[in-house]
């Protein structure tokens, strides 16, 4: 049982420590690369990488109050970043669909005894939007539809937005701030427990 269990815990170690933090950062880099901040992809990538290292020094090293200090700061940044990255989005989605709507349609006509070679489009060039933008539509629409079925917890909807903006929080530094207090056993269910009969 022991090695089943040691397993599944390495395993969701490499889990969080790789796929989470990883997405979130590919997400942040697309996302400011396409609002238009003045930096390049490796330097955006290299400076949050550099912030998660700064962070992880200081749940490692510094007392819980302080540690909770820079978490609520790195909060409020990522939360900033995330509102850049959702323009950025907002830009690609809208550039997508200006590029689409700019493309001719119609097929063009031949001319009695010519020959016209044109490569085939992609199959992304058939679709209405781009596959990131369909992504996000459909992703919306299934939650709009769920909100729509459940008239009550409509206003759930609403908390959608806290969830963007923390996703780099939930994802970054809740999953280095819990794998660097692991030992520490003064909340939850460790929490001793003192009898007055003892």
């Amino acid at each position: 049982m022991s090695v089943v269990l040691s397993t599944y815990s390495v395993e969701t170690t490499y889990d969080l420590l790789h796929f989470s933090p990883s997405t979130v950062i590919l997400v942040i880099v697309g996302g400011m690369l396409y609002s238009g901040v003045d930096l390049d992809e490796i330097a955006i990538v290299v400076l949050i990488c550099l912030i998660v290292v700064a962070y992880t020094l200081v749940c490692l090293f510094t007392s819980q109050n302080f540690q909770m200090k820079v978490s609520k700061l790195l909060t409020f940044v990522f939360a900033v970043i995330m509102c850049i990255v959702v323009i950025g989005v907002a830009v690609q989605i809208s550039n997508e669909l200006k590029e689409r709507n700019a493309e001719p349609t119609a097929l063009p006509t031949l001319q009695p005894n010519t020959t016209a070679t044109t490569a085939p489009k992609p199959l992304e060039h058939h679709l209405p939007a781009g596959i990131s933008t369909l992504y996000l539509a459909g992703l919306s629409g299934i939650f709009t539809a769920a909100a729509l079925l459940h008239p009550k917890e409509f206003t759930c909807l609403l908390h959608g937005v806290w969830y963007l903006l923390c996703l780099p929080s939930g994802y970054l530094l809740l999953t280095i701030y819990s794998l660097c207090n692991l030992t520490d056993r003064s909340w939850g269910k460790f929490r001793r427990l003192i009898c007055p009969l003892a």
